[in-house]
């Protein structure tokens, strides 16, 4: 029996044995575009904003990862319950919104611009609760901007949502896919991390905020011509 099909049996028996079967779901998952699109958010997150200590990146990669499972777990039962499109209920003015403030995080790693609003976003990172909050912030706000992956053990999470209306059990295992899908991210903002730190030894650490704050602007403008549909049109010609 496959991955798949057990995932499906669990769900229909109301077996506790789906939380693992999703996270292992969300695993195989993890190399699909929805999970590697984050990838230039968090690199340039753990980069620009994330202090020396290891264990301090470790945690902020984590919370970040759990924003993105939060965001995940709330958008697909509501989803599910409205009888909706996942990533239906993320219109375009979301993508022009996360872009922006992504922009401005870039220009203040770049040192561009220094104007109220902005720092107050862009500086949120580098204050006490902010080491908390930040990471949290970013991943629910990345995590809805990104297209959902349509893999069938997500489509079979939804679907029991949807039937059956055990919203506790269906959403367990959305946050276990979720989990499970963002252990690229942990991997690779672990290695940034390390990257960083190595960095920071050799005194080059303001080209690494340099870099870092050119991968938040790339990403911003990523999700302005996805909210603006450029990115589809240009999908369509390539084709």
């Amino acid at each position: 029996m496959t991955l798949q099909n057990q995932l499906i049996s669990a769900l229909s028996n109301h077996s506790i044995a789906v939380i693992g079967l999703s996270f292992a779901g969300g695993v195989i998952s993890s190399l699909l575009p929805c999970a590697i699109s984050m990838l230039p958010v968090l690199i340039g997150y753990v980069g620009g904003y994330t202090e020396d200590s290891r264990w301090d990146i470790l945690r902020q990669v984590l919370l970040f990862i759990v924003g993105v499972s939060l965001v995940m777990t709330i958008l697909g039962v509501s989803a599910s319950l409205l009888g909706v499109a996942f990533g239906g209920l993320v219109g375009s003015n979301w993508y022009y919104l996360v872009g922006v403030i992504a922009i401005l995080m870039g220009l203040h790693l770049l040192h561009i611009i220094q104007v109220p609003l902005p720092q107050f976003i862009t500086r949120l990172p580098e204050t006490k609760s902010g080491h908390v909050f930040a990471p949290i912030m970013l991943g629910m706000a990345f995590g809805a901007a990104s297209s959902p992956c349509g893999t069938p053990f997500l489509t079979a999470i939804l679907g029991f949502i949807s039937q059956e209306k055990h919203i506790l059990l269906g959403a367990g295992s959305l946050f276990a896919y979720a989990l499970g899908q963002s252990m690229l991210l942990l991997v690779v903002g672990l290695f940034t991390g390390l990257l960083k730190h190595i960095a920071i030894v050799r005194h080059v650490g303001k080209v690494i905020n340099a870099l870092s704050g050119a991968i938040f602007i790339l990403a911003g403008l990523l999700l302005i011509a996805q909210g603006a549909g450029w990115l589809d049109a240009l999908a369509s010609i390539l084709e």
